[in-house]
């Protein structure tokens, strides 16, 4: 999403990055995803910190890789935008609902995952991922990660 910003903060010398993983996978292979970038990031810049924007679901994936033992102390601030911080009510409603319109969507969706990413997708996962009751309980309200307070 970030692609046209981080390539206009690199042509102004700062070292910005826009890596990209897969929308269609579950909240712990989103987050293996940017911890594979990030460390490409770090051995790329020699950098201690970095400091995290995040979009949409991408907001609970960095939240995530914050809690990892290994990046304790080398994020140091996380920025989320459009994040279901509290879930998304379309992903439940999307997966009690067996009609048809519903179902092809999710089929059109695992199509364009296919093609897209070297990863399959798994859609069905990734949405429950987002429901509001298991953003609820992967993510308390009053979550500290490093120390500072993570606002749901």
């Amino acid at each position: 999403v970030f692609h046209r910003e981080a390539l206009h903060l690199r042509a102004r010398g700062i070292a910005a990055f826009a890596p990209a993983v897969s929308p269609y996978g579950t909240l712990d292979e989103r987050a293996d995803g940017w911890d594979a970038h990030l460390a490409r990031v770090f051995a790329e810049t020699g950098a201690e910190r970095v400091n995290l924007l995040a979009f949409s679901s991408g907001g609970l994936d960095a939240r995530l890789l914050a809690r990892r033992p290994s990046w304790r102390g080398r994020i140091a601030s996380l920025v989320t935008l459009s994040t279901p911080h509290r879930g998304n009510p379309l992903a439940a409603w999307a997966l009690s609902r067996p009609d048809r319109p519903t179902r092809a969507v999710l089929a059109a969706m695992q199509t364009a995952g296919d093609a897209a990413w070297p990863v399959p997708p798994r859609i069905d996962e990734a949405l429950t991922g987002l429901t509001p009751d298991a953003v609820a309980a992967r993510f308390p309200p009053d979550e500290t990660v490093d120390g500072a307070w993570c606002a749901s």
